[in-house]
This record gives C-alpha cells, structure tokens and sequence, in this order.
C-alpha cells in the first residue's frame, strides 16, 4: 500500500491523500484552499482540466465530511469516478451547493498553469 499526501502538509485545508495499492487508488478528501485573510480563494485546482488530471487513473473518491476543505472541489470531478460520502454529510453538502451555487464563491487561478 502506497499513501501520497497530494496537499495538506504544509498548510491547513485543502486536503487531497491518494492510497494506492496494486490494483486501486482512491482518493481520500479533495478539498479546496481556504480564503486568504481578505476572504479571496486562490486555489490552482479548481477547475476542470486540473481535477481531470489529479484523477485520472482513480478509482473513487472518499470524503470524510462535507466542510470545503476537504469536500470543496467535488464539482469538477469527471462523472466516470464514484464519489462516496455519508448520507447525512452528503443531504447537507447537496442543501449548501443548491443555495449557494458554490461554483460563484471561488476565484479561479489566473497564473500560469
């Protein structure tokens, strides 16, 4: 079994693990960053093309609970991968996306890629 801490060593939030063995890789947490002290999100993975490539070859994705940090970057995971999350994390997650249509709430990287 292999474990790679794809985010999260050096700062808190935006946790992403990958546990591997020879056969599987899944995904623990795919969190964004937090905002900075202005309450701006600059987070280089939360888009599409990026999210594509941290998961190709993933098996699953496995999230421990429904704050953004460590759920936040579910929307751009290609819809070939499971997600897997409680039922009641994951009533709360669908009732906070819907209302707050989280895909306006971060700043999407502008630097280069």
């Amino acid at each position: 079994m292999k474990i790679k801490i794809h985010r999260g060593i050096n700062q808190i939030g935006g946790c992403i693990t990958e546990i591997a063995t020879e056969k599987t890789r899944i995904l623990i947490d795919l969190g964004q960053n937090l905002p900075d002290g202005d309450g701006v999100v600059i987070d280089t993975l939360a888009h599409n093309e990026a999210i594509g490539e941290l998961t190709t070859g993933i098996d699953a994705i496995l999230y421990t609970h429904y704050h953004g940090d460590h759920f936040g970057l579910f929307k751009f995971v290609p819809d070939n991968i499971p997600q897997y999350i409680g039922a009641v994390a994951k009533q709360v997650v669908l009732c906070k996306h819907n209302r707050l249509q989280l895909r306006h709430l971060y700043v999407p990287y502008r630097g280069r890629r």
